[in-house]
């Protein structure tokens, strides 16, 4: 499992971060993530492919940890019928890609382009919802997006249910990929 240490190390050097995360440490290595960005006082864009944003804003909320500069895009709200706030965005579906990306753009635009880190959970929910070859643009058009900034984009996959393709296209798309984190 990778420590909060690994990570932090990891992206000050490193843009984009593929975690193929164990099904066990799956949701420690997304608290790990946001530990981390509050720890360095940045934002974090938490955006929801598979988990309600209202869940892990409880879960955040019963660590004690602060949400003042946490914001979530949610593409599970508007189906699941999860109550929204002011620091979240909703998306009406996974396959609403170009959304998404305009979502997150607004995040950084109403933060002034501060540090962020954007976490992506996840690519294999992602992929449940949207041709690989679709996917595959989409990763190329937000990570284009995101590059002239000082954002950090974090792509969570579960790494007993990647498929070999989804697996190829993440890891070139990533500048560093976290195994078994």
């Amino acid at each position: 499992m990778t420590t909060k240490d690994e990570i932090k190390n990891i992206m000050e050097d490193h843009g984009v971060i593929l975690s193929k995360s164990t099904l066990k440490d799956y949701f420690r290595t997304i608290m790990d993530i946001i530990n981390v960005a509050i720890d360095k006082d940045v934002y974090v864009f938490y955006v929801s492919i598979t988990i309600p944003s209202s869940i892990i804003k409880n879960v955040l909320d019963s660590y004690g940890m602060s949400l003042d500069k946490v914001y979530f895009v949610d593409s599970t709200a508007y189906s699941f019928g999860s109550q929204t706030d002011k620091k979240t965005l909703v998306v009406e579906s996974p396959t609403m890609l170009e959304t998404l990306i305009i979502k997150i753009q607004y995040l950084q635009k109403i933060t002034g382009n501060a540090s962020s880190i954007i976490i992506l959970d996840s690519a294999n929910s992602l992929a449940i919802h949207n041709d690989l070859t679709i996917l595959s643009e989409f990763f190329h058009v937000l990570i284009t997006m995101l590059r002239p900034s000082e954002a950090r984009l974090f792509i969570i996959s579960v790494a007993e249910q990647l498929t070999p393709e989804l697996s190829n296209v993440l890891e070139l798309i990533s500048d560093v990929t976290l195994e078994g984190s």
